[in-house]
């Protein structure tokens, strides 16, 4: 897997992840994910238009998010892609990771019952 697909993988599931933190109500969590990826389709398209190297997006976006305590995350998500032995990215299948794996700990909290998530 390239780089350019590594980062289209890494938006699919940070955006499932903050999808699953709002349905949490844990609203602090969904906005510092966010926070940390609200960029990147600005930078695909960027690299894509100007013939880039998306291996830049890729690092920034890993210093970021270790600057930003996402590291759990980060090595939770790679851990799907990059084979241990290996530093070069592999194929998942679609079903790889899901939300219910390992939650880092500011994704953790209580799930809201379907009356407390009604306005």
């Amino acid at each position: 897997m390239d780089y350019r697909t590594l980062l289209h993988q890494l938006l699919y599931h940070a955006l499932i992840d903050i999808r699953e933190a709002a349905y949490e109500g844990n609203i602090r969590a969904a906005f510092k994910l966010s926070d940390l990826i609200h960029n990147l389709p600005l930078q695909l398209e960027r690299v894509m238009r100007e013939d880039g190297d998306y291996r830049e997006i890729f690092d920034d976006l890993r210093t970021r998010g270790m600057r930003k305590g996402f590291e759990s995350w980060i090595e939770n998500a790679l851990g799907h892609y990059v084979s241990p032995r290996k530093s070069v990215p592999q194929d998942p299948t679609p079903d790889q990771r899901t939300f219910q794996e390992e939650k880092p700990e500011f994704l953790k909290s209580q799930r809201k019952t379907e009356s407390q998530l009604s306005v």
